[in-house]
């Protein structure tokens, strides 16, 4: 049995990444799954993952090591052969900013973790409930701030990276349709950013949902580019592979 080349490790990364990246976000308290809460109520989602802390957790690690998985592969479009163009500066520049935006994410976890530590242990011995708790409401409201900056970069890198893998090929197919949903989906978040941030009479609820959609669409359009990486496609990967 032949063992895998590098790009089929990597696109097996993108794709299990993906997945693993939706089963614990299905799973994470607070979500579809499990006490699903109001993601408008900061106090309610708090309490729901405090209530959960194990599950919340753990998670916690497992969307850390798929973004961590999900890096790796996609890292695997910088080893394509430079081309002349905008179109090679957009995939390269797009690769980084969306690594970027991922590490970013992965902040994010760990403000998370940290919000439900301080709800349960506190600081130190002495520190009563209600100051857990309103410390570790005030970490958490930190974190959607983050998390408003994590979409926002990874809005510019779906963007650039999907338009830049759609451009690679000249027939039309599943991965030219999903790099340029990807890049729509880019688009589409940064428009939903703008609402959140600007229409204050609209549903913050509404909103968070929407965002939430666009990021399992992405998902999903990153599991088709993986399989392309898997599959060898020589628009996604180097010829000495």
């Amino acid at each position: 049995m032949n063992s895998l080349s590098t790009s089929q490790v990597a696109g097996l990364s993108l794709m299990a990444g993906a997945v693993l990246t939706f089963i614990a976000s299905m799973f994470s308290p607070g979500g579809l799954i499990i006490d699903s809460v109001d993601q408008s109520n900061f106090a309610a989602t708090l309490e729901t993952f405090a209530l959960s802390d194990s599950l919340t957790h753990v998670t916690g690690i497992l969307i850390m090591l798929s973004f961590v998985m999900m890096a790796f592969g996609l890292a695997a479009l910088l080893r394509l052969p430079r081309e002349n163009g905008l179109a090679d500066f957009a995939l390269r520049f797009g690769v980084g900013i969306t690594l970027f935006a991922w590490g970013i994410y992965i902040i994010e976890i760990g403000m998370r973790h940290m919000a439900v530590h301080i709800t349960k242990h506190g600081l130190g011995p002495n520190m009563d409930a209600m100051a857990r708790e309103d410390l570790g409401l005030a970490v958490l409201l930190a974190m959607v701030g983050v998390h408003f900056g994590f979409i926002a970069l990874g809005a510019v890198g779906s963007f650039l990276v999907g338009l830049a893998v759609a451009v690679r090929f000249h027939q039309f197919n599943i991965y030219m349709i999903a790099g340029y949903a990807f890049a729509a989906k880019g688009v589409a978040e940064v428009i939903n950013l703008t609402l959140i941030q600007h229409l204050h009479d609209v549903d913050f609820g509404v909103l968070t949902t929407v965002s939430d959609w666009l990021l399992f669409l992405g998902g999903v359009w990153l599991f088709i580019i993986g399989y392309g990486i898997f599959r060898g496609r020589r628009e996604l990967t180097p010829e000495t592979d």
